[in-house]
C-alpha cells in the first residue's frame, strides 16, 4: 500500500516535471519570435491536451507539434488555434506525422500566397478564382484575409480525415 502510494506520488511528480519543461520551451519559443503575451501556460497546456487527444496523435507528437507551430513568428490570434483543430486531418491527408504536417502548415500560412500554391498542388482544394484572390488579398497587404480563405478552403478538404482513416480499434 505504502509503496504503491510512493510510486504514483513519484510519478505524477516526474509527469508534471516534464509537463512543466516543455510548457518552459514553448514560452520561450514564443518570446523569442516576439509572442510572449499570445498564450499563456494554461492555453499552452490546454492545447497539448488537445492535441495529444486527437486521432493518432502521441503525447510526445503533441509537444513536436505545438513546438513546430510557436517557432513560427507570423502565426498568431485565431490561426493559431485554427491550426491546431486541422493538423490531425491535415497529416492524414498527407501521410506525415502530426509534428511535420504542423510544420509544413506553419511555412504555407506565413506566406498564403505562397503557401496556397503549394498547398493545391499537394491537395488539389482551390478553384483558380480562390487561388488568385489568396495572391491578390497577400500582395495588397491583407495577409489575414488570405490565411482565413486558404484556411477555410483548405478545412473543407481535410475536415474529418484522421476520424475516417482510424481502424476500428483507432478509434476506440
Amino acid at each position: 500500500g505504502i509503496l504503491t502510494g510512493v510510486g504514483g506520488t513519484i510519478a505524477a511528480v516526474s509527469a508534471y516535471d516534464r509537463l512543466s519543461s516543455t510548457l518552459n520551451t514553448l514560452e520561450v519559443s514564443l518570446a523569442a519570435s516576439g509572442r510572449a503575451g499570445l498564450l499563456s501556460r494554461e492555453d499552452l497546456s490546454g492545447f497539448l491536451g488537445v492535441i495529444s487527444n486527437m486521432p493518432g496523435i502521441t503525447s510526445a507528437a503533441a509537444k513536436e507539434t505545438l513546438a513546430a507551430l510557436t517557432s513560427i513568428p507570423t502565426i498568431s490570434g485565431p490561426l493559431f488555434t485554427n491550426l491546431i483543430k486541422l493538423v490531425a486531418d491535415y497529416a492524414a491527408a498527407t501521410g506525415q506525422k502530426a509534428p511535420q504536417a504542423m510544420a509544413e502548415l506553419g511555412k504555407a500560412f506565413s506566406n498564403p500566397a505562397e503557401g496556397a500554391r503549394r498547398l493545391d498542388e499537394r491537395l488539389n482544394f482551390l478553384t483558380a478564382s480562390q487561388l488568385l484572390t489568396i495572391q491578390s488579398l497577400d500582395r495588397a497587404g491583407d495577409r489575414m484575409g488570405a490565411q482565413k480563405l486558404l484556411y477555410d478552403a483548405l478545412e473543407e478538404r481535410a475536415k474529418g480525415l484522421a476520424e475516417r482513416g482510424l481502424t476500428p480499434l483507432g478509434g476506440a
